[in-house]
């Protein structure tokens, strides 16, 4: 999560969180079944009145996986209360997941993006090949402080086909 607020990222994924349960809260009408997925862990200290240590084993995966009627989704829940999101705050472990589920047949992988009080989609299938090619720049030293950001305003101009607007912030499936 990037922030200047260390809290703003919890904040974000809990309105997103909230938004996943009305998702699936009617058994009638399940819109959409996806869940948080934590990092693995391994536990390095005896549990004491059901709280233990641990350490990560390894790079976790995108923070949320699941289903909705009509595709497999993985996203990642991103904010900041700047007024630009830099494209490093996204970890090449991410870049790569992300990458490797929007090839997928009926797949859709995302960033769920709040810049201040703005909210998007921002679909990997569009915006991937910008952040490659950031990255790639960025490891020949060449990469333009401009392009190494999103803005709302930049987003705009990518157009629909990199992201499109959350209806209510944390309602990621009204943008798909």
């Amino acid at each position: 999560m990037s922030s200047v607020e260390p809290n703003l990222g919890r904040a974000w994924e809990r309105q997103i969180e909230v938004w996943n349960h009305t998702y699936r809260s009617d058994p009638k009408d399940v819109r959409a079944v996806v869940f948080r997925v934590p990092p693995p862990i391994r536990m390095i200290g005896s549990p004491v009145g059901g709280r233990f240590t641990a350490a990560f084993e390894t790079f976790g995966p995108p923070d949320y996986s699941g289903v909705t009627a009509d595709y497999a989704v993985c996203f990642d829940a991103k904010a900041t209360t700047l007024q630009r999101w830099s494209f490093d705050l996204l970890d090449l472990h991410q870049a790569r997941d992300l990458e490797g589920w929007s090839r997928m047949p009926r797949t859709k992988a995302f960033i769920a993006l709040k810049i201040r009080d703005s909210s998007w989609v921002v679909d990997w299938s569009g915006f991937g090949p910008i952040w490659w090619r950031w990255n790639d720049e960025r490891r020949l030293k060449r990469s333009e402080a401009w392009a190494a950001s999103l803005t709302p305003a930049r987003i705009r101009e990518f157009g629909f086909t990199v992201a499109r607007p959350m209806s209510t912030p944390g309602d990621w499936l009204s943008a798909l």
